[in-house]
């Protein structure tokens, strides 16, 4: 494994990632189909982050890679900075999105998706305002979940 640096601007357009990543999810069928969620929007990018091209227009900081479908990834979008966060879908590589948040009442007004986390065959979702959720993969409904006070910013799985 090595590290180039990637193609970026602050604009974060023609064929460029906007410079405010969040995270880079690679996707484990392959190396070249990379995905940046940042302070610009959702990008994509087929050819390991050579050229990239915007698949979401708004803030986000968490995405998740389906690793049985290419196509099907799970977003935490909001409208700025923790203000109109919610969760979508896309089944089409991030052509068309539809709402993911079952179970839950968003856009939630001071908070969004921080990071996702997948756990065998359950989705988390760590949120900015400390809560943890968690869904079903094969239907995409929430619940709140929490073990104790405080607030939730980072998740270990511990196998036995």
């Amino acid at each position: 494994m090595h590290w180039i640096m990637a193609n970026g601007n602050s604009s974060g357009w023609q064929g460029r990632v906007n410079s405010d990543v969040h995270s880079i999810e690679v996707h484990p069928s392959s190396p070249e189909l990379v995905y940046a969620p940042t302070g610009g929007g959702l990008y994509r990018s087929l050819d390991g982050g050579e050229s990239w091209e915007q698949r979401y227009a708004y803030y986000c900081r968490a995405a998740w890679l389906d690793p049985d479908d290419p196509q099907h990834l799970v977003l935490g979008p909001a409208e700025t900075v923790d203000r109109g966060g919610r969760i979508e879908e896309s089944r089409d590589g991030g052509q068309s999105w539809q709402p993911a948040s079952n179970g839950l009442e968003t856009p939630w007004p001071r908070h969004m998706v921080e990071r996702f986390y997948q756990i065998d065959d359950q989705l988390l979702a760590v949120l900015s305002n400390g809560e943890l959720l968690a869904s079903p993969l094969n239907r995409l409904s929430w619940e709140k979940i929490q073990a104790g006070p405080g607030e939730v910013r980072a998740v270990a799985w511990i196998v036995e």
